[in-house]
């Protein structure tokens, strides 16, 4: 007797790869229970395979880079198996691959990839040894030599940074201090404060920290006519010394730094005024991806932070395998960046050993080299995840304490040969047997990209992590921390492509606001929306995709024609009386996806396609660029590209994308909302066929919009992003079941986010996927 699956393991295996998602159970079904003599009956399976699908699903049924990235696999039953390929393969002639023909091909895609013993050479569904990303390395690399106390990431409730206002330019005595929430005073000739009554001189000091949100380079730039000095995590080396002034004359001071996101940093700026006419200051910074803008209130703390410590070597790219980032390729480039990060750690371990060894001035030379020794011993065992002591303490540390070595030399070479550890740079390799630091290791690595710190090693104990309960509590604990946030925003722009290339510039004509302060206005518009749902109680993923309203300040309310009194912060917002609905349509979104001065239905389709409902697209065979001169005068763009895409080499995948990215035709180049084009009503209806050819009629992007909100094929897309940007590692190497339970699980759970993480990320800790082939013949 055959056995079927349900008709939700069948809908969830076609959500996971398209065509590739329907092979794996049907044939195993085949394997078993039909007799072996009919594998070899009637049309030759290997060769139809290798004529019409090799070519885009590789020999292996590993995929073709370009074409289709996704390996053969999957839960569904033979007729189904049969039939999708008689539906849809191949793309570019589904006609030639009908009846026994596509039966062969099935039966031989089983044997010769998913029998038992084909499986056990799939590495598809296989951990592989991976070394740390660029991201994870330097995030690891920064908590490793950051002294982190118990409360240096508790920002608490208060906003701003410390102002210390003084009468006097060389005076230590405090008039007043304050908090003040931005850096952003114009004084004029005036006193800052009614307890100075010079206006003529005084003195204010800015202390406290900034919160980086992203890894990247940061411009902080101070602008004032009068003297002024910025330090940013480093208290002693100003970043902006402008402490000289010329009367009167306004300028703009900066300096760049890197900084690794979801760390709080020291800053502290300086002013002063000595007989100038008058007094102004604006601390500012451009982050990643936006505009320079005055420093905002939710970024600044009053409270201390200490120095982090952020390497500067530059590291060749990282693997992208599936659209996700894994550290796989050894090379000659990776090995020399990893000696020169190495070397640049040990020089600043040295440089800061008195404070991170925490020598007090009362110390004499046997116990400053004792404290140094200790501390060497501690972070060598931090870095290797172990408790260091035996054999192992003596190779890594005390061999280079021995017979009163230099202690330069001793701390330099014990960060060096630590650094350079296959231990330290390879997660899975560890130098201890105790599950708990295991656990730890890969608990940190999922939630913050990096390796525990000292605060969560002390936490869990030794042997401190053993329940799932232990794991979901210790969980709950670390996703406060603004390192997990990071991680999460990080997934978010992976997601929605946001990095992949640059923001496409706009036409002059189109709008002379939207420059580059709007779009960085958009953007954060976007973080925040993003952050607000998912941080929120709800956390709920069909509210993520409907909700209709978005945050919105003054300038980006002019721009998108929404009426306001004056607005000074970001406000949520309903755009377009409500035609708006959740993520798809923000304008950040439909103006990432569109040329400069036109919407692209292509660009659009595309995303959807590939990034919210899961489908495979093959890259075209040829390029064939949009030239607007090409058509016609008074065609709408959907006209244009239905005639541009009309061949039927075209058909196989933009009978897809098309139908997707014409519901979005309401929203031009910059994401405004229009009625008509050119004077003719936008016609954003359209017929969608999905991949079990059932018709879906959308008459707008509200409609898509829901559609993406309520598919299990859009929820299983979104955890297959989510898991491999979490884990790094494929999410079938946990067990052919587990993504079909976080789909099952995520809907019992109403759709909460951050439950789904907390899942995902309880799994990863407990449990060590499958081991590559490769690795299992190295073990043997």
């Amino acid at each position: 007797m055959l056995m079927r699956k349900n008709s939700s393991a069948l809908l969830d295996g076609r959500s996971y790869l398209g065509f590739p998602a329907l092979c794996m159970a049907a044939c195993y079904a085949l394997f078993v229970f039909v007799s072996p003599s009919l594998l070899h009956a009637g049309p030759d399976g290997k060769q139809i395979y290798t004529a019409q699908c090799a070519s885009c699903h590789g020999e292996k049924g590993m995929g073709v880079d370009g074409k289709t990235e996704a390996a053969l696999m999957g839960t569904l039953d033979l007729p189904s198996l049969t039939q999708s390929i008689i539906d849809t393969m191949p793309e570019d002639d589904p006609e030639k691959c009908v009846g026994d023909d596509a039966k062969a091909v099935a039966e031989y895609i089983f044997k010769a990839f998913y029998s038992p013993e084909a499986r056990n050479l799939d590495l598809s569904s296989k951990r592989e040894l991976v070394h740390l990303t660029n991201d994870q390395l330097q995030a690891t690399l920064a908590d490793l030599l950051t002294p982190w106390p118990p409360s240096s990431t508790d920002w608490g409730t208060e906003r701003g940074l410390k102002g210390h206002y003084s009468a006097k330019r060389k005076g230590k005595k405090d008039e007043e201090t304050r908090i003040d929430a931005v850096v952003d005073f114009d004084f004029k000739d005036k006193a800052p404060t009614e307890d100075i009554e010079t206006p003529e001189e005084f003195r204010i000091r800015w202390d406290g920290c900034v919160l980086a949100e992203e890894t990247g380079e940061y411009e902080f730039a101070v602008e004032t006519e009068n003297g002024v000095k910025l330090f940013v995590n480093d208290l002693e080396l100003p970043l902006v010394d402008g402490w000289v002034a010329e009367a009167g004359k306004k300028r703009e001071l900066s300096g760049v730094l890197k900084l690794v996101g979801g760390r709080a940093y020291p800053i502290k700026l300086e002013m002063f005024k000595f007989k100038d006419p008058s007094a102004s200051v604006q601390l500012k910074w451009k982050p990643p991806f936006k505009a320079m803008q005055v420093i905002p209130n939710g970024n600044l703390s009053p409270k201390w932070a200490p120095q982090v410590f952020v390497c500067q070597t530059k590291f060749p790219a990282d693997d992208s395998v599936s659209g996700y980032k894994r550290g796989l390729t050894l090379s000659a480039a990776w090995d020399a960046a990893t000696t020169d990060a190495a070397i640049e750690s040990a020089n600043y371990l040295w440089r800061k050993i008195n404070q991170l060894s925490d020598i007090k001035k009362e110390d004499d030379d046997a116990k400053r080299r004792e404290k140094i020794h200790n501390y060497c011993r501690d972070f060598s065992g931090r870095a290797l995840r172990t408790k260091l002591e035996g054999d192992l303490q003596q190779q890594y540390v005390d061999q280079f304490f021995e017979n009163d070595a230099p202690l330069e030399t001793a701390v330099k070479r014990v960060a060096i040969l630590t650094l350079k550890s296959p231990r330290f740079l390879y997660p899975d390799i560890l130098s201890t047997n105790d599950p708990s630091l295991k656990m730890a290791t890969r608990l940190s690595l999922a939630l913050w990209d990096c390796y525990p710190d000292k605060r969560l090693r002390d936490r869990v104990g030794w042997g401190g992590l053993k329940t799932e309960q232990q794991v979901r509590e210790v969980t709950l604990e670390m996703m406060k921390d603004p390192r997990a946030r990071t991680k999460f925003r990080s997934f978010t722009h992976h997601w929605l492509m946001l990095d992949e290339k640059p923001f496409p510039s706009k036409s002059e004509e189109l709008s002379k606001n939207f420059d580059s302060q709007a779009v960085s206005d958009l953007r954060t518009s976007l973080d925040l929306y993003v952050d607000q749902i998912v941080w929120s109680d709800s956390s709920d993923y069909r509210e993520l995709m409907t909700s209709e309203k978005y945050p919105v300040n003054g300038r980006l309310a002019t721009i998108y024609g929404v009426s306001h009194e004056d607005i000074q912060t970001y406000e949520p917002l309903a755009l377009d009386d409500g035609a708006r609905s959740g993520l798809l349509t923000h304008p950040y979104v439909m103006a990432s996806f569109a040329y400069q001065s036109e919407s692209s239905p292509i660009h659009r389709g595309v995303f959807v396609t590939r990034r919210l409902i899961n489908r495979e697209l093959k890259s075209p065979l040829e390029a064939n660029f949009f030239q607007d001169a090409h058509f016609a005068p008074g065609m709408t763009m959907r006209e244009k590209v239905t005639q541009m895409t009309s061949a039927a080499n075209c058909q196989t995948c933009h009978r897809i994308i098309n139908p997707l990215g014409f519901t979005l035709e309401h929203y031009d180049a910059l994401g405004r909302y229009r009625q008509t084009y050119d004077e003719k009503p936008v016609d954003s209806a359209t017929t969608y066929v999905d991949d079990e050819g059932k018709e879906v009629a959308f008459q707008n992007a509200r409609d898509l919009s829901h559609y993406i909100a309520e598919s299990s094929d859009a929820h299983g897309a979104f955890i297959d992003h989510l898991f491999h940007h979490t884990a790094k590692q494929p999410i079938n190497s946990y067990g052919d079941d587990f993504r079909q339970k976080l789909v099952y699980q995520f809907a019992q759970d109403h759709y909460h986010i951050r439950r789904l993480w907390l899942e995902m990320i309880v799994h990863i800790t407990m449990y060590e996927p499958s081991p590559s082939n490769q690795e299992v013949a190295h073990a043997q």
